[in-house]
């Protein structure tokens, strides 16, 4: 970790770990987007908007996405995904790795997606997040289950 940015490894089950760089900038915090997928040969990807802006507070609203061209199974590849958060209160929240207080955000996702030029429809799915000073999310709760911060060095 720096000013100037941090990495962040990342473990979800057996999954093999996924790796993100993120920069700190006087916009706010931005990842480096990546993508690793053995089946999908990115050509383009690029970061919109912020992760994170510089400060935050209860009523703070911004956006965050990923424009992204690429190959999978010999068929052309268009993602578009848009995130738009809020702050929306300040609470404790409890996770394995203890109790902290918090910023609660909200954040509404809309993926727009195409195969071949075939549009293919996405749900808008909504999650919240718990991110906490000095240590970033230590909880989300996403349509398909939550995930907690276990360990922070």
């Amino acid at each position: 970790m720096s000013a100037r940015g941090f990495p962040v490894t990342t473990t979800v089950a057996d999954l093999p770990p996924t790796r993100a760089t993120f920069k700190c900038g006087p916009s706010g915090v931005i990842s480096s987007p990546s993508i690793s997928n053995p089946a999908m040969k990115v050509t383009s990807i690029k970061q919109t908007g912020v992760t994170q802006p510089p400060t935050l507070r209860v009523g703070t609203t911004w956006n965050s996405g990923l424009l992204l061209y690429a190959t999978s199974q010999g068929q052309k590849v268009h993602n578009e995904t848009s995130i738009a958060m809020k702050a929306v209160a300040a609470e404790r929240v409890t996770t394995r790795l203890g109790t902290f207080q918090a910023l609660k955000v909200t954040a509404r996702t809309t993926i727009r997606m195409s195969v071949n030029g075939q549009a293919m429809n996405q749900p808008a799915p909504q999650s919240t997040s718990w991110l906490v000073k000095d240590m970033g999310v230590v909880k989300s709760v996403l349509p398909n289950g939550t995930i907690e911060l276990v360990s922070f060095k």
